[in-house]
């Protein structure tokens, strides 16, 4: 890991698989902590992405917000956001997240509604909380139904990144996998097999320090993987995790270059991941296919769309990417978050603000 760019030393440890069965089973609320859990994945014989997060709101644990963005081949996304209380299990009255098999399964459900709205009209606005009645035009970002049946299942270990003196947490933990069910929206009943991953965060969480943000992941047909999570915050700490995996076992990434970022949508939406290892340089072709800005509210939460806050708002673009290292393609994920007022940025001046 680094810290306002010093490199971690050769001797530094690798994350490793938890062995406690526990560990990633939600809890109860705790005063003061939060709980986060991520889903997605990209499915390159339907065309249909999706990103999901269930997190516990603040002042009071027991109630979840839970997000499900399912993106289309056509440039729209259906997007749900809904609130709920739960003492325990992940869920709203419409989604949740049950833990199958510790650290390996997962189910996903959601039977609700969405609202269907442009990729391209997320960059500058909010997707619209109204609908109804009224006026003779149709309502903007109108409601659909939409249900989803998918069960996560593991590919790789649980790794368990040290996420020591962040602000959004103590425990964090990345997995990948694949994600196989069912989608049904309009008249439409699809078989998806999504690759893709998780991850499951728990502990204090406040994003009013976080200056930027990017994770990049993705499993490879040969088997192969990357983990990279880099962050820096607004007194000009940065850190870095990240691992690669190949057959000759998990090597720990030395040094991380950033990734741009230059607007809302998500572009550019090609770019070269750069890192180093014990025994290589690495570069990695990224290739954005899709983008879903969201508003991160203060201390958690997410709103879909762009909401001019306040002077340090920021927005995290999730979207799927084809990754390319040594010629081998895979389909995997890319976050990226900035604060809006930086996203007119160059890579060059990215670059020097991280060094």
């Amino acid at each position: 890991m680094q810290r306002n760019g010093q490199l971690p030393s050769a001797g530094a440890a690798v994350g490793y698989a938890r062995v406690d069965p526990l560990i990633d089973t939600p809890i109860p609320p705790i005063p003061g902590e939060s709980e986060n859990l991520v889903f997605f994945g990209h499915d390159p014989n339907t065309g249909l992405s999706f990103w999901s997060h269930m997190g516990r709101l603040a002042p009071d644990g027991s109630i979840w917000e839970g997000i499900f963005a399912l993106y289309l081949p056509d440039g729209s996304v259906l997007s749900h956001r809904s609130i709920g209380r739960s003492v325990l299990t992940p869920a709203t009255a419409q989604i949740r997240y049950e833990p199958t098999q510790p650290s390996q399964r997962w189910a996903i459900h959601l039977d609700g509604v969405a609202q269907r709205i442009a990729l391209a009209d997320t960059g500058a606005r909010p997707v619209s909380l109204v609908h109804g009645p009224g006026t003779s035009a149709a309502p903007r970002d109108p409601y659909e139904p939409l249900r989803v049946d998918l069960e996560f299942s593991g590919t790789s270990p649980v790794h368990d990144t040290d996420v020591s003196g962040q602000d959004w947490g103590t425990l964090h933990i990345h997995q990948l996998g694949r994600i196989r069910g069912t989608v049904k929206f309009g008249s439409r009943t699809v078989a998806v097999d999504f690759a893709g991953g998780r991850d499951h965060t728990r502990g204090p969480r406040d994003f009013t320090t976080l200056a930027g943000e990017w994770w990049a992941t993705c499993t490879f047909p040969s088997g192969r993987s990357i983990d990279l999570l880099q962050t820096w915050h607004t007194d000009g700490a940065v850190w870095f995790s990240g691992v690669i995996r190949d057959g000759n076992g998990t090597s720990e990434v030395r040094r991380l270059d950033p990734v741009p970022l230059f607007d809302t949508l998500g572009r550019p939406a090609e770019f070269e991941i750069k890192l180093e290892t014990d025994s290589a340089s690495v570069g990695i072709t990224t290739t954005v296919l899709n983008g879903l800005p969201y508003t991160l509210v203060r201390p958690t939460g997410f709103l879909p769309g762009v909401v001019d806050v306040d002077a340090s708002t920021l927005i995290a673009v999730e979207g799927a990417a084809r990754y390319t290292w040594d010629g081998e393609s895979a389909y995997g994920w890319i976050e990226r978050c900035r604060p809006l007022r930086d996203l007119t940025m160059t890579t060059s001046t990215l670059a020097k603000e991280l060094r």
